[in-house]
């Protein structure tokens, strides 16, 4: 009897390098087709993202084989209405509130994608102040005024995606116990059910990390620009960035994330533990 031939290690390591490197080819042949693109994602009416080619076709392909790479789960499932509308009502919360900070908006197109991994962890709140004081208005009131439109508006996306983010995390259990509950279910169907859960809850939480990171960076603001263009206008801004608080706290379950000048706190960690 023929003795089975077994790869070396040394075959298996090489083929991890060789897929390694196919992978880095996409993913910068992905980042390179979002510079052409202008690195930023077509936003159409109430902040839901617009098709796009680059972002709907190749960058997914390159973040599905990212996901692979770094073995987190996935699924080859196709999105329940209720999954596609989430992740269209999210686009407008992880993209940067400001709609200059092209960083943050291709960061947040390669997190989307699943090419970067939690990238949200190191971006910085304090761009959101620099790009408005950066802007050039008649007056200098228009920035408070553009802080109490940006929570406003937050206000009114935090309760929409949530609630069906509700529904998702309801339909994500039915489909848990249907597939449980099927004898002759086979491992890969229950590794996309799992994936697809694993997919669902990942949103969810850069979402939730997210409108924590939007709070944090427009009280930043404020307090800047009580230095910069000092305003009795301040007071009405503190009030509606304490009702956006309280959106934020009654949408995600999350205890109270005050972040004030008198009390640092390290939004970084707080994120971490989202």
């Amino acid at each position: 009897m023929r003795k089975r031939q077994t790869r070396p290690a040394t075959a298996h390591r090489a083929a991890d390098r060789t897929s390694a490197c196919n992978v880095a080819r996409l993913v910068l042949l992905a980042a390179a087709g979002l510079m052409l693109a202008g690195c930023l994602r077509p936003t159409g009416d109430f902040g839901r993202a617009r098709p796009s080619f680059i972002n709907d076709r190749i960058l997914p392909v390159a973040g599905r084989q990212v996901v692979g790479l770094n073995r987190e789960p996935q699924s080859s499932f196709p999105y329940t209405d209720e999954e596609e509308e989430l992740r269209d009502l999210s686009w407008y919360l992880v993209a940067p509130a400001h709609g200059r900070d092209w960083i943050g908006m291709s960061a947040a197109e390669l997190q989307r994608t699943e090419i970067t991994v939690r990238a949200d962890l190191r971006l910085a709140p304090e761009r959101y102040s620099a790009l408005l004081l950066s802007d050039r208005y008649r007056s200098s009131e228009a920035r408070y005024r553009r802080i109490m439109d940006d929570a406003a508006n937050d206000m009114a996306a935090i309760g929409g995606f949530f609630a069906r983010a509700a529904d998702v995390a309801a339909a994500d259990e039915a489909r848990l116990a249907a597939a449980m509950a099927l004898p002759d279910i086979g491992v890969s169907e229950l590794d996309d059910t799992h994936g697809r859960i694993a997919e669902n809850e990942r949103l969810v939480a850069w979402v939730t990390r997210a409108v924590w990171f939007r709070l944090y960076a427009y009280r930043y603001a404020l307090d800047r620009l009580m230095i910069a263009t000092p305003s009795a206008s301040a007071e009405a801004v503190r009030d509606r960035l304490d009702a956006l608080e309280a959106e934020i706290r009654a949408a995600t379950g999350r205890p109270p994330m005050v972040i004030t000048a008198e009390e640092p706190v390290d939004l970084m960690e707080i994120v971490r533990k989202a």
